[in-house]
């Protein structure tokens, strides 16, 4: 009776909040990366009932109800784009933060520990090398910005082994088809690289700033439910938010670097903002290196690192539409940090990709 109580209970929630957010004001992105609208199954004239259960979109976080669907009443949908982005940014290769096309984690789930689930952070992107005797394996970590273009740490581009491809949509390496109880993630695209743009003052007078590439793919990623690109801190709302350190941020990986690795399913932490001015004197006086406006500071809790995610990963916080929906966006690029990871008090240094945004623009084509 008890359990029973419970389930009219849950239902009763569902319910309310499903009267509380109209399906006809929501947009979706469907699994194949596609705008839709959350609706009734009884009005989607392509909805089919008895299609293989997929994860198919990102309505049914509050009922399970809610399709999304891509009839034509749902394609004529318009895709809405943030006030704040702004007027002098024109290009057109990159998505707008906001509009739906970008940061959405539609996982609708709750994981304990660091263990991620199988449908968070679509961004990530695994690098894989190849040594001189043939020999392949996953290094470093990466972050999805359009179909084409994947960005990551250069000092990921190594001089000892052959960055070989980008694999995207992953969860467990160990595994060659990720499922959960829920169901399965769609097989990984291992996609080959065409061009490697290191940022031009990367390791000028061997200091770690401009920490920074762009690898071009071979061809376009598909995108789905499982693969979708991170939202790049294009406005100045944005931009403003990484130098905030009440920020939170969270970072998210194998746990890979470019000589060694720890899990083979995704992991995250949270991380909080460390004050610049106190991360730069930390760097200064334990390690002679300098922290300059290229970069951001989080972390400096025990045991809370970003050697949890890739060298190259990205650090990433939540941002709120303005329309009651929350998006991912691009703070930062793991860098380094200190010797012994997860040293009280010294936070980890990340490039700060708002520093970059121009010249991200500038090397980016169709």
């Amino acid at each position: 009776m008890q359990e029973l109580k419970i389930c009219l209970l849950l239902s009763l929630i569902a319910t309310s909040l499903a009267a509380s957010f109209p399906a006809h004001a929501s947009q979706c992105l469907s699994a194949e990366g596609k705008i839709g609208k959350c609706i009734p199954k009884s009005s989607c004239r392509t909805y089919d009932p008895d299609a293989p259960i997929r994860r198919a979109d990102n309505c049914n976080f509050f009922t399970s109800s809610l399709v999304c669907c891509l009839d034509s009443e749902a394609k004529d949908l318009p895709i809405l784009f943030p006030t704040s982005v702004d007027n002098r940014w024109s290009s057109n290769l990159l998505p707008v933060p906001g509009s739906g096309s970008c940061g959405i984690s539609t996982s609708d789930k709750i994981f304990g520990g660091m263990e991620t689930g199988i449908d968070e952070f679509p961004w990530l992107a695994l690098l894989e090398y190849k040594r001189k005797d043939g020999t392949k394996f996953f290094g470093c970590g990466g972050v999805l910005i359009n179909s084409k273009y994947v960005l990551t740490a250069a000092h990921c581009i190594r001089s000892d082994y052959t960055l070989n491809l980008v694999r995207l949509g992953e969860w467990d390496t160990s595994t060659t088809h990720d499922c959960d109880y829920d169901g399965c993630a769609d097989p990984v695209q291992d996609i080959s690289i065409r061009q490697i743009i290191i940022h031009p003052e990367y390791n000028k007078n061997g200091s770690n700033h401009h920490d920074i590439a762009l690898l071009r793919l071979t061809r376009p990623a598909k995108l789905s439910y499982f693969v979708k690109p991170i939202c790049l801190p294009i406005s100045n709302e944005l931009r403003g938010k990484t130098r905030d350190e009440s920020t939170n941020f969270v970072v998210a990986g194998w746990g890979r670097t470019e000589t060694n690795f720890k899990s083979n399913k995704k992991l995250k932490v949270d991380l909080k903002g460390f004050n610049q001015r106190e991360c730069a004197q930390k760097y200064r006086q334990r390690y002679g290196s300098e922290i300059n406006d290229s970069q951001l500071c989080a972390g400096g809790e025990e045991g809370k690192d970003s050697c949890t995610g890739d060298s190259g990963g990205p650090l990433v916080a939540s941002h709120n539409d303005g329309r009651g929906r929350n998006f991912y966006y691009l703070a930062g690029l793991v860098s380094y940090g200190p010797s012994k990871c997860g040293t009280k008090g010294v936070p980890g240094v990340y490039t700060r990709v708002s520093k970059y945004i121009e010249w991200i623009e500038a090397n980016i084509r169709e």
